[in-house]
């Protein structure tokens, strides 16, 4: 084989595959975009819809304060409990949440090298996930 077909072979690779990621771009591109930051204002600015209120913290205070977050905060390892399969959680997110929405309600603790945090997250009627976070550096949660 000469040099030239050689070439001209590897240049119709390329453009072959190429042309198989476009097409495959156009028909499995990723239409949702996720905002991931710690700074409160920039995720504000880019969602104005989301707002986080008093009663947001009074409720993430509520689930903290239930025994079975203590233990699991107490545990130091990272865990998840639904409020389907606890009593206590489930009184605390019918106090917030409408009946569908109670049920699909998690408590996590995730432990890192800095501190640890507790999510609490749920999924409203529309089929739409809220996550609230509340952290703890060093011995003081925030």
């Amino acid at each position: 084989m000469d040099k030239k077909y050689v070439w001209r072979l590897v240049i119709a690779l390329i453009l072959i595959l190429l042309g198989t990621e476009v097409c495959m771009e156009l028909r499995y591109s990723c239409g949702e975009i996720s905002f991931v930051s710690r700074d409160t204002e920039k995720i504000l600015s880019r969602t104005p819809a989301a707002v986080i209120t008093e009663e947001d913290r009074a409720m993430v205070e509520a689930f903290s304060q239930c025994a079975a977050v203590g233990n699991l905060l107490d545990g130091g390892e990272n865990g998840d409990l639904s409020a389907a399969d606890d009593p206590e959680l489930m009184e605390t997110a019918d106090r917030y949440f409408s009946p569908e929405s109670a049920a699909t309600v998690v408590v996590s603790a995730m432990f890192y090298e800095a501190g640890s945090s507790l999510y609490v997250n749920w999924q409203d009627g529309d089929g739409q996930r809220f996550v609230l976070e509340k952290m703890r550096d060093g011995g003081e949660w925030e």
